[in-house]
């Protein structure tokens, strides 16, 4: 599967965040121009995993680490989350609330978990 090209410019096009990483490590794979924006800076493939956030929060403002995000339990363990709020916080310390759809994909033949996609997008109660 190619990330290149016009699947790009497809991803790119679309007016919420898209990004998928692999399994079961959550290196980021690819990242349409919407995720970058939201986060605040592009990711840096092969040294990125699970979020490209600067750090993640719960509603209740808690810390929540990268390896205990939605997108690390779906690449470990297969499980999903739809309508999951968190804040994103930038580099530059602002931050914005989101509300996350993550969703692991399977080798057809295996049924093992190989990556996960979350699509994002901001909450309208900022």
């Amino acid at each position: 599967m190619s990330f290149g090209g016009y699947n790009q410019a497809f991803l790119d096009a679309l007016p919420v965040g898209v990004y998928g990483c692999l399994a079961p490590d959550g290196q980021i794979l690819f990242a349409n121009r919407r995720a970058t924006e939201l986060w605040g800076r592009q990711p840096v493939f092969g040294e990125d995993y699970y979020c490209a956030s600067v750090r993640l929060y719960l509603p209740d403002g808690s810390w929540l680490p990268h390896a205990e995000c939605p997108m690390a339990i779906a690449v470990r363990e297969g499980r999903g989350c739809k309508n999951r709020i968190v804040t994103m916080e930038r580099p530059d310390g602002s931050r914005v609330r989101v509300v996350i759809h993550v969703e692991p994909f399977r080798d057809e033949s295996s049924g093992r978990v190989v990556g996960a996609v979350n699509v994002f997008h901001e909450t309208p109660d900022q």
